[in-house]
Parts: C-alpha cells; sequence; structure tokens
C-alpha cells in the first residue's frame, strides 16, 4: 500500500500519494538534480524568505522542476469541504488537469506543496542535505582504516 500524507498549506488540503515504482524512478534524477537548489528554497520558505527562495529555485533546470511537477500533480488530490454539507463531508478533486489555474499567483503555497510532495517521496536522500542545526553533533562516519593485521 502506498503512502499517503494529508498536507494543509495556506488554508488547503491536499491527500499526497507517494509515487509508484514505475514514476518514482521516473522522477529520481531530476530529484536529485533539484535537491541542492530545492533544500535551499525550503530552508528560505520556513524562515520567511521567499526572494531567497526564489533565487534559490534559480538554479533550478526548468526540464527537472516540470518533471517533477507532473508527477507529483499526477498523485495529488485536493480536498474541499463541501459548501452547505455537513461538517466533515468533503470533495476530492484530482490536482491533474488543475495545477496551472490551482496554483495562479500562488507561488509560494506551490512551493510549499512541492516541498511536502518531495519529503513524502525523497526524503531519505534531503536528510543529509540539511544544514545541520548549531550545537548538534557530526553524524559522518570516520572515514574507513585498513585492517591490521596482526601476526599470529
Amino acid at each position: 500500500m502506498r503512502s499517503t500524507k494529508t498536507e494543509s498549506i495556506d488554508g488547503v488540503t491536499y491527500e499526497l500519494h507517494a509515487l509508484g515504482g514505475i514514476d518514482a524512478s521516473r522522477a529520481l534524477l531530476p530529484a536529485m538534480r533539484l535537491a541542492p537548489a530545492l533544500v535551499d528554497a525550503f530552508t528560505a520558505l520556513a524562515a520567511g524568505r521567499f526572494g531567497r527562495a526564489a533565487v534559490a529555485l534559480h538554479a533550478a533546470r526548468e526540464e527537472d522542476l516540470q518533471a517533477l511537477i507532473t508527477a507529483f500533480e499526477a498523485s495529488t488530490t485536493i480536498v474541499q469541504q463541501i459548501q452547505g454539507a455537513a461538517l466533515g463531508q468533503v470533495m476530492r478533486l484530482p490536482m491533474k488537469g488543475t495545477f496551472d489555474e490551482h496554483f495562479r499567483g500562488k507561488i509560494g503555497p506551490m512551493i510549499k506543496w512541492m516541498q511536502a510532495a518531495y519529503d513524502l517521496n525523497f526524503s531519505d536522500f534531503l536528510a543529509d542535505m540539511v544544514p545541520s542545526q548549531k550545537g548538534t553533533t557530526d553524524t559522518t562516519p570516520a572515514p574507513l582504516q585498513p585492517p591490521s593485521i596482526v601476526p599470529i
């Protein structure tokens, strides 16, 4: 069963579904090429520095960004409360085909959505790229040493 993550971004709820093996393998190389730019952009967004996030994404290749958007939009559902209905009655709309209109004029929320989808699918690759916090211990393993030969 695929992992699902529900994320609320600026008042909109998204159901993000992990990519299947074929889609994830197609998105892997673009995701890895984008990782440094995305980590910088995500860090800037967390600090409320939207301009810095835009500068970080400037280093990204458009075709890599488009490959991720295409993969992630196909695995995202927008969850909306049905107006006038009882609380909890929702409508689920696939994002595919509505991405452009949905994020029109909403670049900040779009980047946050990308971060949530990227984290769900590629968090293991991001974990060691995020700048370490002050006071944390470096967990980089020591370089391997050649085995010592002890005479018998």
